[in-house]
């Protein structure tokens, strides 16, 4: 029997590679060059958030009084920066990415689409999530 830790990294490496592969047949530049592994490494840190999360809860169904969505927007900007530059450049982030498979630094939250309930997330597995969410978008379309 694999141990817990064993099985989420693989589900971990199973979903990079999905990503990988999913980004294999864009032609897209979305960046004007390619990533070092030292900047994929300093953008890997920029999705740490500095603050804490906004609730301690696993998850809520509405914002505490005093965080708005637009707010959350505002703090989250760099975080999604550096998302977007390490998407675009998968194939040299990914062994930056796989280093840091054991982070739970608070990166941001994040609304479900579908129920409106929001969630604390933590860096890597916050990415993995949001990088298979969009490859099954995309391959749906």
């Amino acid at each position: 029997m694999l141990a817990r830790g064993t099985v989420c990294t693989s589900a971990i490496l199973g979903a990079l590679a999905l990503a990988v592969a999913g980004n294999a047949g864009d032609k897209t530049n979305h960046s004007k060059k390619r990533l070092t592994s030292r900047e994929c490494a300093r953008l890997v840190e920029q999705l740490a958030n500095s603050g804490k999360p906004p609730f301690t809860e696993p998850y809520v169904t509405d914002l505490p009084t005093e965080v708005s969505e637009s707010s959350l927007i505002e703090k989250q900007q760099k975080i999604a920066a550096a998302y977007d530059e390490l998407s675009a450049n998968i194939a040299v982030a990914l062994p930056v990415l796989v280093e840091h498979v054991n982070d739970k630094q608070f990166s941001y939250v994040y609304e479900n689409g579908v129920s409106g309930v929001y969630y604390p997330r933590v860096t890597l597995i916050a990415r993995l999530d949001k990088l298979e969410s969009e490859r099954q978008c995309s391959s749906s379309s």
